[in-house]
């Protein structure tokens, strides 16, 4: 039997988040690392941004970080629009998060990590242009 769920994604999850980061620079073949966590400030353009708790992610090519709010899910940066970073780098960020997650509550549910790895690496490649993912787990 099949599903279709929407869920509109909330990045509050660090474990999680730093999964999405590592698939993000497989998937991206660029460096993207985390340059910052918990309590911090960072400069952008216009001025600072202060995160009491919080992830700020770098990634090649981008001139200042992505910056997650952990307590509200908000994100905060600066692309200039295109200039200073690919904002389809985000999205795809956004989509590898809820990717892991859906994972992440499959693995509790039981499904098996075999089946787990597959699923990852199918939807990897059928990564949606306008920010879904499409998953299909067998029950």
């Amino acid at each position: 039997m099949s599903h279709t769920v929407s869920i509109q994604t909330q990045i509050k999850n660090p474990e999680i988040l730093k999964k999405a980061v590592e698939e993000l620079e497989r998937l991206l073949n660029k460096r993207v690392r985390i340059v910052k966590e918990g309590n911090f400030e960072v400069e952008f353009f216009d001025g600072f941004k202060k995160v009491k708790n919080g992830i700020a992610i770098k990634i090649e090519g981008w001139k200042y970080p992505i910056v997650i709010d952990l307590d509200t899910g908000e994100i905060f940066y600066d692309d200039y629009r295109g200039r200073w970073g690919n904002v389809e780098d985000l999205k795809k960020l956004k989509q590898l998060y809820s990717l892991e997650t859906i994972l992440d509550i499959a693995k509790k549910q039981g499904v098996k990590k075999g089946i787990l790895e597959r699923l990852r690496e199918e939807a990897k490649q059928q990564l949606q242009k306008e920010g879904k993912v499409k998953l299909k787990i067998p029950l």
